[in-house]
């Protein structure tokens, strides 16, 4: 999926196109530099700074050999630059296969650009093809902009684990969101 963002984010010319798509093996390096960017600027991720360590070549060998019937793994490409990511996850035993939890960011200069939209969207046509009728996540409370994003998606509010989380050692709740999704008719049976 490629578009063009309503309003061009900072440094990006007017005519920047997004391309939304799965990520490749030769992503490794410029994934690891996403994530490094993404958990020095915010808060709302659960990595903080120096915490995550990626091995580039380890890394490329997992991308290339995913199971794509149990994880996506979807970028945001903007001016040959990644600047967000998607990755779900589907349950690993039969009582669970039916849903997915997933995470996802966008650098901060990209974000109201519609490029969370398209990486939900992808999201949900990867859930649709692999029989997937339940998406998840956690997202922290004080996080507005992405509940609001959610919510828009029709994800509800199903519950608060109350200070679930730390952040600069203050306690932060962290709100469980989740959505019933339709999977296609012509979907095939994920393997199991």
């Amino acid at each position: 999926m490629t578009f063009r963002p309503p309003t061009p984010a900072r440094g990006s010319s007017s005519s920047s196109l997004v391309e939304i798509r799965p990520i490749r093996s030769s992503d490794a390096a410029s994934y690891a530099h996403l994530l490094d960017e993404l958990d020095r600027e915010t808060t709302f991720l659960l990595w903080e700074p120096g915490e995550r360590s990626v091995d580039v070549e380890e890394l490329r060998g997992r991308l290339a050999s995913v199971d794509r019937s149990s994880r996506v793994r979807i970028v945001a490409v903007c001016d040959e630059r990644l600047v967000g990511f998607l990755v779900g996850h589907r349950g690993a035993v039969n009582r669970t296969r039916h849903r997915a939890d997933f995470t996802m960011a966008v650098l901060r200069e990209y974000r109201r650009r519609s490029i969370g939209s398209g990486l939900l969207r992808q999201l949900e046509d990867w859930a649709a093809e692999n029989k997937i009728g339940r998406l998840e996540l956690t997202v922290m409370a004080h996080n507005h902009g992405a509940r609001a994003l959610y919510e828009r998606y029709g994800f509800l509010l199903e519950g608060v684990k109350s200070g679930a989380i730390r952040v600069a050692g203050e306690p932060i709740d962290e709100c469980v969101m989740g959505k019933q999704v339709k999977p296609t008719a012509e979907s095939p049976t994920p393997m199991g």
